[in-house]
């Protein structure tokens, strides 16, 4: 009997040893929030909103006293720096943000450098669902310090905190976005532009040969890349397509199904022959994750734009301030790993890469 009462006595510490042990495992302490919203506003101009540091006060509750320190207007691009000040229950505070990733008009990353948190990630995204129909996507992974205590307080008030503010924001871009902006008819109908030279589809190392003898003689490419779109949490998928254009020649690279890289890498290694397109960085990262190079030659059309005095980022946006036309960004979000693309994948994938080429010839003659 005593015996039998010992092993239970036991086996209750343990229970209670594992379970205090789980709750300190690390990742008990980082959180994740997420929401999404719809707006009846083209993928363009709702990141144009977000894209535009001061909109941020608009949609802060008035409780957090929230006020940028840093000087508008704010140019976000990657690497920015904001500072701001905020009240947290009557306390006042510094937060100082960085831009970690910005990929217009789809995405864009916001790191915590000094504030309330021990870690605030922010991942905004904007997918287009149809021409005037945008889904918001916001995924928060936050730490509160302090540890176990920390745990405590976010239960007790920062979880329902966080939601409240992205409650209020979701009222607040609502009544914006519907009442705010001007009205979708205010905008002028502008010419939709596509590739009309001829499509390469690069399958094989064969191919490739045949392709590198034409986009070696140029002395400047218009640069792209497409890779699976993913849905799940840590999915992450390789680089799928790689297309680059000349004026009337574009070329669709598929590179599962390619082997050899070599002449490939020495084209994107060749500083005498300009490659250029919109968010490359991120680009450029993915595609070394297939192959490795170290890229030259590469403009950035983010960069230029704003030396020229665009107001701005994105390639769809940048089209129709200084061309006056328009592209289709409809099948981004499609299945660029299928085993066959559609002629409407190919002329958009051939587009984006194109359009790149003929926004610097034009940005490079004002």
């Amino acid at each position: 009997m005593s015996l039998n009462l010992e092993k239970l006595k036991l086996k209750n510490t343990m229970e209670k040893t594992i379970k205090l042990r789980s709750l300190f495992k690390k990742e008990n302490f980082v959180k994740i929030f997420a929401t999404e919203q719809f707006v009846n506003r083209p993928l363009e101009q709702v990141f144009d909103f977000f894209s535009k540091a001061e909109n941020l006060q608009k949609i802060t509750p008035p409780l957090l006293n929230f006020k940028i320190l840093t000087p508008l207007p704010i140019n976000l691009g990657e690497g920015t720096l904001i500072e701001y000040q905020i009240k947290v229950h009557g306390f006042p505070m510094k937060w100082r943000t960085r831009i970690e990733s910005w990929r217009p008009p789809y995405q864009f990353v916001d790191t915590q450098l000094k504030g309330p948190y021990k870690l605030w990630h922010h991942t905004h995204e904007f997918i287009a669902v149809n021409p005037v129909k945008t889904l918001m996507k916001d995924t928060v992974r936050y730490q509160v310090p302090f540890g176990i205590l920390g745990l405590i307080v976010n239960r007790l008030l920062i979880k329902s905190d966080i939601q409240k503010i992205f409650s209020y924001r979701r009222s607040e871009i609502q009544k914006i976005m519907n009442t705010t902006l001007k009205p979708l008819l205010a905008a002028p109908l502008l010419q939709r532009i596509t590739f009309t030279g001829k499509i390469h589809l690069i399958n094989n190392d064969q191919e490739l040969h045949s392709a590198l003898e034409i986009l070696n003689a140029a002395e400047a490419l218009g640069f792209d890349t497409e890779t699976r779109p993913s849905f799940k949490k840590g999915e992450v998928y390789k680089v799928a397509l790689l297309q680059l254009s000349t004026e009337t020649d574009a070329f669709v690279l598929r590179l599962h199904n390619i082997n050899n890289f070599q002449k490939l890498i020495a084209l994107l290694e060749n500083r005498a022959i300009v490659k250029v397109g919109v968010a490359i960085r991120d680009d450029l990262k993915l595609l070394q994750k297939t192959f490795s190079f170290t890229p030259q030659g590469f403009v950035e059309l983010q960069t230029l734009a704003k030396e020229k005095g665009l107001k701005n980022a994105g390639l769809k946006s940048m089209t129709e301030e200084a061309l006056n036309v328009t592209i289709s960004k409809g099948p981004k979000m499609t299945n660029w790993e299928a085993p066959h693309l559609t002629e409407r994948q190919l002329l958009y994938a051939a587009t984006d890469a194109w359009i790149g080429l003929t926004l610097y010839r034009k940005l490079t003659t004002l």
